[in-house]
């Protein structure tokens, strides 16, 4: 483990100072990207993270939290939270801007990691990290180099998946939320082939 002083001052360096730092170099492996997620103590707070790890399947391997995220509880998480795009792009880091329904938007950095199974009989794991932060903190990281923080337009709407999200118009939706009544009584078709009644 890297000491806690060294790792918090790392962490909380300007971020002038890591402008030039080449993206490919910074922390995503996945213990990095776990310890960052635990830098916080009295008096020495480090910046907020919060980690996932997880498999191709959706299954939740490994969770830390800094942050208020909202982590799926009942069923799988959010296909549109870009941890999943990084199964089709192995070894490439993903960077996305998205926003949960509480109305936080994060910057969420995601990748593959692992080794390849070296030949063609084997059957190698698939797993993929995600690191966030709130985005009035992504300026302190290299993954917000290029991106317009304030352009709303390019922000994905993610929840914490689809048995507890509310996000009735969401063209991803695998199942009805458990919190909601489907509308049994009409024909109207949506975005989704059922009918969700308004609370």
């Amino acid at each position: 483990m890297r000491p806690w002083r060294r790792s918090s001052r790392s962490c909380g360096s300007s971020s002038s100072s890591r402008a030039g730092t080449d993206a490919r170099s910074a922390p995503i492996g996945q213990p990095e990207a776990a310890g960052l997620s635990t830098l916080q103590r009295p008096g020495a707070p480090g910046m907020p993270f919060y980690f996932v790890k997880t498999d191709v399947a959706g299954n939740v391997l490994k969770r830390s939290s800094a942050t208020r995220f909202q982590f799926s509880r009942f069923g799988g998480p959010c296909p549109l939270w870009n941890v999943y795009r990084a199964f089709a792009n192995p070894g490439q880091i993903l960077v996305q801007l998205a926003r949960t329904p509480d109305d936080v938007t994060y910057l969420n950095v995601a990748r593959t990691v692992g080794r390849g199974g070296g030949y063609h009989l084997a059957r190698p794991r698939s797993v993929a990290v995600v690191l966030g932060c709130e985005v009035e903190h992504a300026r302190q990281t290299v993954y917000a180099a290029g991106l317009d923080l304030a352009d709303t337009n390019g922000i994905v709407p993610i929840g914490p998946g689809c048995r507890v999200c509310e996000r009735s118009a969401c063209r991803h939706r695998a199942v009805p939320p458990v919190s909601r009544v489907l509308d049994v009584g009409t024909q109207e078709r949506g975005l989704v082939p059922y009918k969700i009644k308004p609370q």
